[in-house]
């Protein structure tokens, strides 16, 4: 007798591949996509008095003086807001024959 393509055993899903599907979900909604821009600084020069507001050093001779800020003009600080605790989730291992 044939078997049709609807007629056809449902395959078993392994408690394994159902935690590792659960874990990958977790990962996929973990913490780290919430991470911001990096900052803007102003930087001054060591050899003169200019001074620019850049997100990274210009170079060795140039050093941090305040920041950071949220837009490239260096007007706006930017708020220290407190870190997000990390979020611990406890999945039960399920033991098969």
């Amino acid at each position: 007798m044939k078997m049709g393509y609807f007629s056809r055993k449902r395959a078993e899903v392994k408690p394994s591949f159902l935690l590792a599907g659960i874990v990958a979900c977790l990962f996929a909604v973990s913490p780290v996509s919430d991470a911001a821009p990096a900052g803007y600084f102003v930087w001054k020069s060591k050899t003169s008095d200019a001074q620019l507001c850049a997100q990274t050093s210009p170079g060795e001779f140039w050093e941090k003086t305040t920041g950071p800020y949220k837009d490239p003009q260096c007007e706006k600080l930017a708020s220290a807001k407190e870190p997000t605790p990390p979020v611990i989730i406890l999945v039960p291992v399920v033991k098969t024959r």
